[in-house]
This record gives C-alpha cells, sequence and structure tokens, in this order.
C-alpha cells in the first residue's frame, strides 16, 4: 500500500511538473511572438514601433548656402545598426527631411543605395559642418559603392534632387550641434 501511495505521488509531481513545463514554454512562445510584432520596420505602410522610435530621433539641421539658410528635419543614423539600415526599404521622404550619419572617428566612407527605393542627394562634411563632396541623384537599388575622396565625419541623405533645388554646393555649411567642430 505504501509503494502504491508513493507511485502515485510521484506521478502527480510529474504530471504537474509536465503542465508548468508546457505553459511556461508556450508564454515564452507569446512573449517571443509579441516582442518580435512590437519590433516594426518601416517597411510597410503602417506606423510600427521603428517609425514611432524614428520620430523620437528626429531634429532640426540647416543648412547654409549662399542662396539663403535651409531647415531640415533630420533623422540621426549614429549606431552601426541605425547606419546598415540607412533610408533602406522606405519608399517615400518628404523634401523636408533627411537622414544624418556621423562618424567617430573621420574616416573615408562607402555608401551604397542596395534595397533604397528612394534616388536620394548625399553631402560628405567634415566635423565642422562643412560640405566637402556632393553625389547627386544616386541610383535606388545600386550597389556600386559611392565612396568619399577621403575622411569625412558625417553623410547627410536627402531627397535626389534637394542640391540642385537648393543651389547646395561644395563649401557649404551644415548646422546641428553634432557638427561644432573641434
Amino acid at each position: 500500500m505504501k509503494a502504491k501511495n508513493v507511485s502515485a505521488s510521484m506521478a502527480r509531481a510529474v504530471g504537474a511538473l509536465s503542465s508548468f513545463l508546457l505553459r511556461a514554454g508556450l508564454l515564452f512562445f507569446a512573449a517571443a511572438l509579441l516582442a518580435g510584432c512590437g519590433a516594426g520596420t518601416d517597411e510597410g505602410a503602417g506606423r510600427g514601433a521603428g517609425a514611432a522610435k524614428a520620430e523620437q530621433a528626429q531634429q532640426t539641421l540647416g543648412v547654409e548656402t549662399a542662396s539663403g539658410a535651409h531647415k531640415f528635419t533630420v533623422e540621426l543614423a549614429l549606431t552601426k545598426p541605425q547606419q546598415r539600415k540607412g533610408l533602406m526599404f522606405r519608399r517615400q521622404m518628404r523634401p523636408d527631411h533627411s537622414m544624418l550619419f556621423i562618424y567617430k572617428p573621420a574616416r573615408p566612407i562607402g555608401m551604397w543605395m542596395k534595397n533604397t527605393y528612394i534616388p536620394l542627394d548625399m553631402l560628405f562634411v567634415q566635423k565642422d559642418g562643412v560640405i566637402s563632396q556632393i553625389e547627386r541623384n544616386t541610383e535606388p537599388f545600386s550597389q556600386r559603392v559611392i565612396s568619399t575622396n577621403g575622411p569625412v565625419y558625417g553623410v547627410l541623405e536627402v531627397v535626389a534632387g534637394t542640391a540642385d533645388r537648393l543651389k547646395i554646393r561644395v563649401g557649404d555649411r551644415l548646422v546641428h550641434p553634432l557638427l561644432q567642430g573641434e
């Protein structure tokens, strides 16, 4: 009789443990699924968590040219993952929006348009914000590497045609707290 009670107790314990592990596994799966849904990207038409994070990182940037001062809403690409993604998968961008990449320390940079739907102008700048090179009307989806002529501290990407429309030239200056020089 004693052995029967021990066996019954063990069976109940094993059943309870199995039930607990099954529930824990389902909860883990559900949490992982929800976390994946919350990651969001800007690939779709909806406004996921990725779009909300991008808006949080937006600031104002000025461009001083011979034709006058121009303002842009700028999204910052400061981390390696942000810089790797850049404006990939976005299907549109307002003419007064841009993305600023900062590279510390300044160095030669290579950019490309892989998975980028929007043709862009790329303004390569020094630490003091002075534009040292401009690549106009880049080709969407191109894997051609756009290399700088030397070390740069940052790159501002704007909608293609913006540099011509605003008469932005080499020697003009971007104004932003991250571009203050030494």
